[in-house]
């Protein structure tokens, strides 16, 4: 690694409240420190069948709205996260619509060969967690790099 290439930390925000709150433990963190930073968010794509033709739900011009607004979203969050300007200069949002977002971070992470990835879980038991899998397991099995997982905690 040259002096010059600092580390990438991704931090995947959720559109559930829930999820977001525990990143608010990390504000100001010296995991952060003289790293670059990169918010993620990605949107779900769904296909349907509807009347023998596909519906694609977010279309492109939905995502583009979404988008814009949920960035905003994003950059609000960046700077409570990180209150000091010269940090939050090392700061990206990025916005993606996929159709499975976990395979989506997955890719991401590769494709800016990330150090760590930040992720908030529910941590969902019992039959709900029997059929679905969370994004924080997905990637304690397939991130190409560390994982740092925020548990949500009972208010």
């Amino acid at each position: 690694m040259t002096a010059n290439k600092r580390e990438k930390i991704v931090i995947c925000l959720s559109d559930k409240p829930e999820l977001i709150k525990p990143l608010y433990r990390l504000a100001g963190s010296e995991i952060f420190k003289n790293k670059e930073v990169h918010l993620i968010n990605v949107f779900a794509q769904e296909i349907y069948a509807y009347e023998f033709s596909p519906y694609v739900w977010p279309d492109e011009k939905l995502f583009l709205e979404l988008k814009t607004s949920v960035e905003q979203g994003m950059k609000k969050t960046a700077d409570e996260l990180f209150p000091n300007a010269a940090d939050r200069a090392h700061v990206e949002v990025h916005c993606f619509l996929h159709h499975s977002p976990k395979q989506k971070i997955t890719e991401y992470l590769k494709e800016i060969d990330a150090s760590m990835v930040v992720v908030a879980t529910r941590g969902t038991h019992g039959l709900k967690g029997l059929f679905t899998s969370s994004t924080a397991e997905h990637l304690m099995k397939f991130s190409p790099c560390d994982v740092y997982v925020l548990r949500t905690t009972e208010e």
